[in-house]
């Protein structure tokens, strides 16, 4: 390595090696030991849902789609369709609904009415390794 001096003699060189040094031995003070964090013990019993967080993560707004059935048009068949076109969907009449929750499907369920409006009661939950083996949620 060259000599890096200006016309005063300051060395550059040497400079720059001692603030890379000190910045090297500052930044391993700086880093936690990992000993320094505990143990997450997933069969601890204070990890279920305190009063307190409950009330504050279950105001949170989901949202909840029941999924009637899909169809596969062509554009041309879209640009088609006209004010009392009819259009065959995937689902057999008598076939559970999919209960989306943000866009993820959640459980399956059946179409009732309650109250002269239509409603959904839950048939089935799916479990989350369901979701996660059949690709359905997002790891």
């Amino acid at each position: 390595m060259s000599d890096n001096k200006d016309d005063s003699g300051t060395n550059y060189d040497d400079m720059w090696g001692e603030a890379m040094g000190e910045a090297k031995a500052n930044a391993a003070e700086a880093q936690p030991s990992i000993d320094a964090f505990p143990q997450l013990d997933t069969d601890e019993p204070s990890l279920a849902l305190s009063g307190r967080t409950y009330r504050t993560i279950g105001a949170v707004p989901v949202k909840l789609t029941v999924e009637l059935g899909t169809a596969t048009l062509t554009l041309k068949r879209l640009t088609e369709l006209t004010q009392g076109s009819v259009i065959d969907l995937d689902t057999i009449v008598g076939e559970s609904m999919r209960i989306m929750i943000n866009g993820h499907f959640f459980a399956k369920g059946e179409i009732v009415t309650n109250d002269g409006r239509f409603a959904i009661r839950m048939t089935e939950i799916i479990e989350h390794a369901e979701r996660l083996s059949q690709h359905l949620l997002p790891a």
